[in-house]
């Protein structure tokens, strides 16, 4: 047996090793280190940067200066409730993506709002509507107390996407 099949099955059998300890349940890696959640039942002050941010967007509501539009081309056959679906699960899992302001009593605070369908608009896809609407998006004042809001444009092999 030479150094190449010698590691090879010194590998099958720690894979076989691993196999068996998680089959019994005693697996001996440590656990996975977790971010635990913030509890709901108190307020969720924001970290400096976000107040400001907050600050500014109160001295000038209509400007887009903090507003950093993304727009991704797919291009070819998209199920376009599938694409509704994958969007609503990453939304669901990430909590940054359901937060947004409030003030209560005077007192900025972050709100973590429950999991949710993302908003959709299907806008023709001839080019002036296309480049129309993504102009739209990306020059709208930055609203930071409405929810992650998203926009796709179809045709039939062409499909953007802008997230905000």
């Amino acid at each position: 047996m030479d150094k190449a099949d010698q590691i090879a099955e010194a590998r099958r059998k720690l894979l076989e090793k691993r196999l068996k300890a998680k089959r019994a349940g005693s697996g001996n890696r440590p656990e996975q280190a977790t971010i635990p959640k913030f509890p709901n039942d108190r307020p969720i002050h924001p970290p400096y940067g976000q107040q400001s941010l907050w600050y500014v967007q109160q001295i000038a509501p209509d400007s887009a200066v903090y507003n950093m539009a993304n727009v991704v081309r797919i291009t070819g056959n998209l199920n376009i409730e599938w694409l509704k679906q994958s969007i609503a699960l990453v939304i669901a899992r990430h909590e940054i993506l359901r937060t947004n302001f409030i003030v209560v009593d005077g007192d900025l605070q972050q709100h973590v709002n429950a999991p949710h369908p993302p908003y959709f608009e299907i806008i023709p896809a001839e080019p002036h509507a296309v480049e129309d609407a993504i102009y739209t998006h990306i020059e709208a004042p930055l609203i930071l107390n409405k929810m992650l809001y998203s926009v796709v444009s179809c045709s039939k092999n062409q499909i953007l996407h802008l997230f905000s």
